[in-house]
């Protein structure tokens, strides 16, 4: 972990890092997705915003999946002192996602 920064400033700035530079550049891709979603979609959403839904959707569950290697990774580098902060910070997270 970087020096002089908490556990959540270092997850804070690598989530809204990804968020602003993935905005900034897109490119078409082809995907299968199951008729009942691609319907699902629409009904929620309309069909003019599919495309928006499904990519806030993939950011959601990236940012999940980072989260998650990322504490896997770093194992045991919260102190104990640190945990209620870093609780706080977790239900932040997911109440913003």
């Amino acid at each position: 972990m970087e020096a002089g920064r908490s556990v959540c400033e270092v997850l804070q700035d690598e989530v809204e890092g990804n968020m602003v530079e993935a905005r900034r550049v897109s490119k078409m891709t082809a995907v299968r997705l199951p008729l009942r979603v691609i319907k699902d979609i629409d009904t929620l959403v309309g069909r003019g915003n599919r495309s928006k839904f499904i990519t806030t959707a993939i950011e959601k569950e990236l940012r999940r999946q980072k989260r998650l290697a990322y504490v896997s990774s770093s194992e045991g580098f919260v102190s104990d002192d640190e945990i209620p902060d870093t609780l706080a910070f977790v239900d932040r997270l997911r109440q913003r996602d």
